[in-house]
């Protein structure tokens, strides 16, 4: 009778599938409004997006679209590694930061198009551990 054995032995094709189904998946492109027409966008041309009431813009380095989901569903459908929420009413692209400039208690993020943003106090904690 032969026993098989797998202990520490997983073959590496089932390890890449296991691992591939255990991650969650996040959207390359979203549809967004831009008049009467939806545009769809590529998540990687996302600088920033801001809460405008019951809307949020979603700035591109060409424009802005003007979107009906809130912040808390774009926290949910964008992927963290990329995108970080740095005030209550702003969602950046870590990739799109110019620099941080610290003053006495307060953060300001500077984008690579020029804008700058302020890091809201409860957000501050998350940023820093972007800086090396």
């Amino acid at each position: 009778m032969k026993i098989l054995s797998f202990t520490n032995t997983i073959p590496e094709n089932i390890f890449h599938l296991y691992e591939g189904l255990s991650k969650k998946k996040y959207p390359e492109r979203v549809l967004t409004q831009a008049g009467r027409k939806l545009v769809n966008l590529w998540v990687k041309d996302v600088i920033w997006i801001e809460a405008d009431g019951d809307y949020t813009k979603v700035h591109t380095s060409k424009q802005f679209y003007l979107s009906g989901k809130h912040m808390s569903d774009w926290e949910k459908i964008l992927d963290p590694d990329i995108f970080q929420r740095i005030h209550r009413s702003a969602i950046i692209s870590v990739s799109s930061i110019y620099e941080i400039i610290k003053g006495p208690g307060s953060l300001q993020v500077v984008l690579n198009i020029g804008h700058s943003l302020k890091v809201g106090r409860s957000y501050i904690k998350k940023v820093r551990k972007l800086i090396i």
